[in-house]
Formats: structure tokens, sequence, C-alpha cells
């Protein structure tokens, strides 16, 4: 019986030159969890920003191609939204 996957997310710092702090750095350099995409929070609920979702959902991108991707991406959200990067893994 497959396992269902397991998420994690990883809190996006918009002020840092790197859209990914360390944690999420550790993470993929592990290979335990997948890049799956970004998300914001509304209320405590994450919403995904579902236009993107599916464009960002390779896990087999770079992380410079990540980042410069994302880095675009996340000027879209709404300055006062917490922005998050979604993993898993099963």
């Amino acid at each position: 019986m497959k396992r269902a996957p397991q998420y994690m997310f990883v809190h996006i710092d918009r002020n840092s030159s790197s859209i990914f702090n360390d944690a999420a750095v550790e993470i993929e350099r592990r290979k335990v969890y997948d890049f799956v995409g970004i998300s914001y929070i509304i209320c405590g609920a994450i919403t995904y920003h579902n236009q993107h979702y599916t464009a960002y959902v390779s896990s087999e991108k770079s992380w410079v191609q990540l980042n410069d991707s994302l880095c675009s991406i996340c000027s879209e959200f709404p300055q006062d939204q917490v922005v998050i990067a979604v993993f898993k893994k099963y």
C-alpha cells in the first residue's frame, strides 16, 4: 500500500537575496523532500497560487533556475502575505 506523502513548508524570506533559506537548501541537498511549489497563507490556511503551482512542480530544475523563477513569482504576491515553499516526500 502506497504511503501518503508528507508535506513540509518552509518560510520564504522575501528580503533575502536568495529566496530560499538555509533549511530549504539543506532539504534539497539531502534529496529527502522534492520541491513542489510555492504558496501563500491566508488566515492560517495554505492557499496554492494555482497558476504557478503546476508550472513549477518539477523538482529537477536547479536552485538557480528556481530562484530566478520564484523571485518573479513572489513579486506577484501581496506584500502582506506569508509566502512558503512546499516540499513533499513519500
